[in-house]
């Protein structure tokens, strides 16, 4: 990444990212918060983890999505 350069979540989302050569910004609605190293280190280790854990169109992924969509039986 050069620097200047950013890459952005999608604008449409309430919740996204900025990142630059010099840091890496979290937003929620308002609310904004920039991450140091350590903290964007720690970040990464946990999205590869949950990444590792949940690959895509993992049948297990699928099967609980279905039964969120499910009526509880009472």
């Amino acid at each position: 990444m050069t620097n200047g350069a950013q890459l952005t979540g999608p604008a449409h989302l309430p919740v996204g990212y900025s990142i630059t050569a010099d840091d890496v910004r979290l937003h929620a609605f308002h609310h904004g918060a920039t991450l140091h190293r350590d903290e964007i280190v720690e970040l990464h280790a946990a999205l590869t983890a949950w990444l590792t854990l949940n690959p895509a169109n993992s049948p297990r992924r699928d099967t609980a999505r279905q039964a969120e969509k499910q009526p509880r039986k009472r």
